[in-house]
């Protein structure tokens, strides 16, 4: 073994060019795994410690009518109901979600929006993590007579109180409310996701409300010893089923109980797919490099025709032979799995930047190159070793050593050019152009998006989304449009702001809507409700954007709450239901919510007041581009005539917007110092921007593997190209000697290589569509990608040029060859 390794070593040095080639090749494709199969261990495979070993499941509930996996929360109630009658568990524990606006204790800055648990004491029994300062919370700390208690993260802990031991029994604000802090966190606990605060579960407070003005919950539990899961869901949908019969005001709410492990709830269907699929590229990619390498060690093998050969004559038998190639294999791929973890730390690190910018993202995710990785890398390369120099070592081991020695180079074409080379090379090109019809049409699908854009300039309006409830004091209509006015009023005297409107959520990331009662056009009750995006807006808002009326007018001040019940719609909402005709003077509605089916209650505002159109305008939502299911079009409600306690500010200036943003800040905190904002101070262009930065990310990394791929089949074919035409030399020198021209030469290296490109290239944009279609379609959510036959011809345009271009080389070489020069060779 070790005269192999050192044979090895002397011909992976003689042979530099070809040898750096290979490794780096398959360093490539190495890298792109490690990348994915690092993403995959982080995000997937990986928990908190503070769970490690223990069967932790999240309960949630299928919504039937909506079909599997349409996920609805557990009310406190029916939560109680499980908690109490279940046996199940040994430990089941219930906590809810909380964003207060957390006050600095010096009060120099603007309330910070955190993560908040009210929790149960039972949730640390759970993790088996305490406090490392103070105590947890006891039984006693959930009546609503105690004094409100709050445990801080480590993070908090050492950002705001700097570390100091004496912290506990301090007061930390949140919401303007003070809290006593008992205790502080390990370093690095922030479960169950991103929480820097957990604070006694005071349930009491929603005793005797009904059931719809129930608070939702999370319930988390570890399976009693011996209880398996569909046992425990079995009796958990019992205990649904009696407490939906004594709860008769719930009405028709056909769910079940869905367990799923701690991993499992914080991956959406979605995302696991997705990093499935991506980690299946990244394999087609180092498939790639395989074949690839296969044929560089194959090309090298062959100029070592007549060595092997003689040492064939000499006594050595096949399997020696057959070790030697697939050590000469070993060593590229044992070199390239070092290329590979030196250009995946580069992978990572990208990919990981766009992780960190998301606020909700669970604390354990991460991505470092851990002892998973290694054995999964050291399984890759074994299989790289053997798909990349089996066949080869194979082949040249059985090669007929006396034809060898009676014509080298004709034996060593004949190893290398064969079918087998031909038949990598296709299936190379066929992987290349699956892999470049997805990042094309990835690629012109966030083209697309951009493109897509709102009648107005984004990037000249700033927007901030304001908490405005009664925990703030804002507990009348009066008191939200008072804070309103004030910030609109100091607001307008910044230099630089030219006017500030409000809307209720403007609708990027998550759109709210309504179901609609037209006037003329009845809705049976068994027709699925007509739905539109709702604006609930200032009459400044508008102006604000640069929006024209189409029809009609906008809405004014004196369109008061107790006068004509107004509202405007949109140009697509107007000739959806009134074609032809002018939609001003006609009514909508939205019913109340027992007056629609009931997989649709809950989701809108209710409002059973019709309301009288008085404009149209443009519709201010772009039309969907992917095949998103639209929806019938948009309705605005002036602020003026409804109470909405989402205060969303929208401000229109002129030059660099950004650079306002500070004395935006500044108004906010001398406004309500303790009120946080729901969404930081930003343009509308970086809202667009944040909700497509994932589907941007996702285009990166399918654009690598697309490039990447169409690099190793170029490298590829090169090789093969570039070794056939180095044999026939001599071939060439002839018939130019003879007087064939340069077309005739070219056209001899390159005509062959086409039949090669061909079927390999139509069956991989086939073997694309069926990706793209079946999978990666379905994994992203829409209806439809952009696949005409720009895609198609992007993609074959651009693997004829690279062939052409990678065959070209090598031929146009051989073609300039003295022909003496070329006669004179041996």
């Amino acid at each position: 073994m070790l005269a192999h390794l050192r044979l090895s070593l002397r011909i992976l040095q003689k042979n530099w060019s070809t040898s750096t080639l290979a490794i780096l090749v398959m360093g490539i494709g190495l890298a792109l795994t490690i990348t994915m199969l690092t993403q995959l261990n982080g995000i997937l495979w990986s928990q908190p410690t503070a769970i490690v070993g223990k069967d932790l499941q999240v309960l949630r509930l299928n919504d039937l009518e909506q079909g599997p996996r349409s996920q609805v929360a557990y009310r406190l109630v029916e939560a109680q109901a499980v908690a109490e009658e279940a046996s199940s568990f040994e430990y089941l524990t219930l906590s809810q979600n909380w964003f207060p606006g957390f006050s600095n204790p010096d009060g120099s800055e603007l309330a910070q929006r955190v993560i908040a648990a009210r929790v149960e004491p039972e949730f640390f029994s759970i993790t088996g993590v305490m406090p490392f300062l103070g105590a947890p919370f006891s039984p006693e700390d959930l009546s609503l007579e105690a004094a409100p208690k709050a445990i801080i993260s480590y993070r908090m802990w050492e950002r705001h109180y700097g570390r100091s031991q004496s912290v506990i029994g301090e007061s930390v604000i949140l919401n303007g409310n003070a809290f006593t802090i008992s205790g502080i966190m390990p370093e690095g606990f922030h479960f169950p996701s991103t929480h820097d605060l957990w604070l006694p579960a005071q349930w009491d407070q929603w005793m005797g409300r009904p059931w719809s003005a129930q608070p939702q919950v999370n319930v988390m539990g570890i399976l009693a010893t011996g209880v398996d899961k569909e046992t425990a869901q079995t009796e958990v949908d019992g205990i649904l089923a009696r407490f939906a019969e004594r709860h008769p005001e719930i009405g028709e709410r056909r769910v079940s109980s869905d367990f799923q492990s701690f991993n499992e709830a914080f991956v959406s269907e979605q995302q696991n797919r997705l990093l499935w699929i991506m980690l299946a590229f990244a394999v087609m990619v180092l498939t790639i490099s395989c074949a690839n390498v296969s044929n560089l060690v194959m090309a090298q093998t062959a100029k070592r025709s007549r060595e092997l050969a003689l040492r064939t004559a000499l006594g050595a038998d096949r399997s020696a032979l057959i070790r030697q190639v697939m050590t000469d294999g070993f060593m590229i791929c044992f070199f390239g799995v070092w290329v590979g973890f030196a250009l995946a730390k580069i992978g990572i690190h990208l990919i990981w930047r766009f992780y960190e910018i998301n606020p909700f993202q669970p604390y354990w995710w991460h991505m470092r190159i851990e002892w998973p990785i290694w054995l999964g890398t050291a399984g890759f390369m074994i299989l790289a070793t053997i798909g990349s120099s089996l066949l080869p070592a194979l082949r040249a081991s059985s090669v007929d050593c006396m034809h060898v020695l009676k014509d080298d180079s004709r034996t060593s074409s004949g190893l290398y050019l064969g079918r087998l080379a031909n038949l990598l090379t296709t299936f190379q090109i066929g992987l290349s152009a699956s892999l470049l019809l997805t990042a094309v049409v990835m690629i012109m699908a966030l083209i697309t998006l951009r493109e897509s854009r709102r009648p107005f300039d984004e990037d000249a309006v700033l927007t901030v989304h304001m908490r405005t409830n009664t925990s703030f004091g804002y507990a009348t209509k009066v008191e939200v449009d008072q804070f309103a006015r004030r910030f609109k009023e100091r607001a307008e005297t910044i230099d630089g702001i030219d006017l500030v409107g409000t809307t209720n959520s403007f609708n990027v990331i998550n759109p709210p809507f309504r179901v609609l009662n037209i006037g003329d056009q009845p809705t049976e009750a068994d027709q699925q409700p007509q739905r539109a995006l709702t604006h609930i807006i200032s009459p400044d808002y508008l102006p604000v954007l640069g929006i024209q009326m189409i029809e009609g007018r906008n809405f004014r001040d004196t369109d008061v709450e107790d006068g004509l019940a107004v509202c405007l719609v949109s140009r697509s909402l107007a000739e959806r239901f009134w074609p032809g005709e002018s939609a001003l003077g006609k009514q909508i509605q939205s019913p109340d919510p027992q007056a629609v089916p009931q997989r649709w209650r809950g989701v809108f505002s209710p409002n059973d007041t019709w309301m009288t159109v008085i404009g149209v305008v443009p519709d201010l939502e772009p039309e969907p581009v992917l095949g998103e299911t639209p929806l019938e079009g948009e309705l605005f409600i002036p602020s003026t005539q409804i109470l909405d306690r989402n205060q969303q500010f929208v401000m229109r200036g002129h030059g660099d917007m950004h650079r306002h943003i500070p004395a935006i800040e500044a108004i906010l905190r001398e406004l309500d110092p303790n009120n946080s904002p729901k969404t930081p101070v930003q343009t509308i262009g970086d809202v667009v921007a944040l909700q497509q930065s994932g589907f941007s990310l996702l285009t990166n990394i399918f654009s690598v593997f697309g490039g990447v791929s169409l690099f190793l089949a170029f490298a590829g074919l090169y090789s093969v190209v570039n070794f056939g035409a180095n044999l026939r030399t001599r071939e060439f020198g002839v018939r130019m000697a003879l007087g064939a021209q340069l077309r005739h030469i070219l056209g001899h290296v390159i005509k062959p290589v086409f039949w090669q490109i061909i079927p390999g290239a139509l069956l991989g944009i086939l073997t694309g569509y069926l990706i793209l279609t079946q999978f990666l379609q379905q994994a992203l959510r829409v209806n439809e990608l952009p696949m005409g036959w720009v895609s198609y011809g992007v993609v074959i345009g651009t693997i004829l040029a690279a062939c052409l271009l990678a065959s070209g080389i090598p031929a146009f070489r051989a073609a300039k060859v003295d022909p003496m020069v070329a006669l004179r060779e041996d």
